[in-house]
């Protein structure tokens, strides 16, 4: 079972369907902070803004990857509204278009790791 947690509020994930449903509720989201949970100390973590996404995955070694997009600016700066009110800012560079969601969450949930489709990086 997977924990989702969008803005502080969590729901347990048990079938592909409900992964489905979250995900469309999800697409509605101007902005969100998003953890996903359920694979020992294995955790996804989902900002979104309007048009962007920041993720970051921590492993059960406490390291962290995040993505990065060499096609990106790193003199742009993306910003993120975080649950508890806080507005994060990172390099346009360390985001992706928000479409990368779907087969992230899906690829999480399957399999407890990062999506090998998009580039990482250790943090």
């Amino acid at each position: 079972m997977i924990k989702l947690i969008i803005n502080d509020k969590d729901k347990d994930l048990k079938t592909l369907t409900e992964v489905d449903n979250a995900i469309l509720s999800i697409a509605n989201l101007k902005s969100a902070e998003i953890w996903l949970e359920g694979y020992n100390e294995k955790k996804l973590c989902i900002l979104l803004n309007e048009t962007r996404a920041f993720f970051m995955y921590l492993d059960e070694e406490e390291s962290s990857y995040m993505v990065y997009d060499e096609s990106e600016s790193e003199d742009d700066y993306e910003d993120f509204l975080l649950s508890n009110g806080q507005l994060d800012e990172y390099p346009k560079a360390m985001t992706v278009d928000r479409n990368n969601i779907n087969d992230a969450i899906k690829h999480y949930y399957n399999t407890g790791q990062r999506f090998k489709d998009m580039n990482w990086i250790e943090g």
